[in-house]
């Protein structure tokens, strides 16, 4: 339950916030997007786990990068203009 409510709340944070508006239409396209995001972190992770690093390091190596790819995939996929 509580997965699902902080995808809604970033949804709408994310949305008014950053993009200027948050359309319920687009409220799948942002969850395909979350899970997209969900599974690079945890397979740049492993990766990184498996080349000797400690897991501080692996998430603060994969953290930026997937933030800007979690913005360029929501400014084209999701929170696009009409």
């Amino acid at each position: 339950m509580a997965t699902l409510l902080s995808i809604a709340f970033n949804f709408q944070s994310t949305g008014r916030l950053v993009f200027g508006g948050a359309p319920l239409s687009r409220l799948l396209r942002f969850v395909a997007v979350y899970v997209v995001i969900y599974g690079l972190n945890v397979g740049g992770v492993a990766v990184l786990l498996r080349t000797g690093a400690n897991v501080y390091l692996a998430n603060g190596l994969v953290i930026l990068p997937l933030a800007l790819v979690a913005f360029v995939l929501q400014r084209r996929f999701v929170f696009t203009a009409p």
